[in-house]
């Protein structure tokens, strides 16, 4: 039997989720980890998780800070804040842990800072773009992709800031993301949302499109994750999960009420609105 292109697409994308193609209807979340936090949440934006779980990480935009939060709640470290120096930082947007590392996407700054895991500076990528930095990643091959305001696709750069690609640009055909808004990364696949053709779009890391996937909704889509073999998405009104033998998004039961989401090895990490840190993995 010879399968048609449409048919064999989406029997690839389904073995990349089979983990969670079973019975998604009435999907929901159990919490292995709740810490509360000491320290009010008003102005937190971002969570980054290690992968063991021992430290947590939180973009502070009100004050321009990083803040390293071990599993007790209590605050280990902090980076940034209002002034000058080595240690300043000028509008954050956007936060990762990757290889024992903690990154910071400075807009102010036009940079992405390299810290350790003690927050400590390690090094500086210059982004040279004359364009505002929305959102970045991480890939596997050590490459940061970079999303930025009115430029289609994702500019992908190496440590020093050298331009190395430019995937789901206009040149892209189907594989164009003409305005990206958020992106996360898997082992070897990356998704980004194009907010204008309300669409998950998936790359492997190579650069080559793997899907699409339309998701309209009227809550805001405020990011995204790649977690446990699937998507998760993070909207005004919770968590979705996709289903990809229905190409639907269903509600996940039990999330609270996330304003931050990251995912790892360990659990789905979500900061919650009423104070703490929530480390959640799917039902069976």
């Amino acid at each position: 039997m010879i399968l048609r292109a449409k048919y064999y697409n989406i029997l690839v994308l389904w073995a990349w989720l089979a983990p969670l193609t079973g019975p998604l209807a009435g999907q929901s979340l159990v919490e292995t980890a709740r810490i509360p936090l000491a320290f009010p949440v008003d102005g937190l934006t971002k969570v980054a998780a290690t992968p063991w779980g021992d430290r947590f990480y939180l973009l502070d935009q009100q004050n321009l800070e990083v803040l390293a939060v071990d599993r007790s709640g209590t605050i280990t470290g902090r980076f940034g804040g209002w002034g000058s120096g080595p240690q300043a930082l000028d509008l954050p947007r956007d936060i990762l842990f990757a290889e024992n590392s903690l990154f910071i996407l400075d807009e102010g700054q036009r940079k992405i800072l390299r810290l350790d895991a003690g927050l400590n500076p390690v090094a500086d990528t210059p982004l040279t773009i004359d364009r505002r930095p929305l959102a970045f990643t991480r890939d596997s091959q050590q490459r940061f992709w970079v999303l930025f305001e009115n430029m289609a696709g994702a500019l992908v750069l190496s440590d020093d800031g050298s331009r190395l690609d430019l995937v789901g640009d206009e040149a892209g055909g189907t594989a164009m993301v003409l305005d990206p808004a958020h992106i996360a990364r898997g082992r070897h696949r990356l998704a980004i949302w194009d907010r204008s053709a309300e669409e998950v779009v998936i790359f492997k890391s190579s650069g080559a499109l793997m899907e699409r996937w339309p998701f309209p909704s009227s809550s805001e889509l405020r990011d995204l994750v790649l977690f446990d073999g699937t998507i998760v998405l993070l909207t005004e009104g919770g968590l979705q999960l996709l289903d990809p033998l229905t190409r639907q998004y269903r509600h996940l039961a039990n999330a609270g009420c996330p304003q931050a989401i990251d995912a790892t090895p360990g659990g789905l990490v979500t900061l919650d609105c009423e104070g703490f840190i929530r480390v959640l993995q799917l039902a069976p």
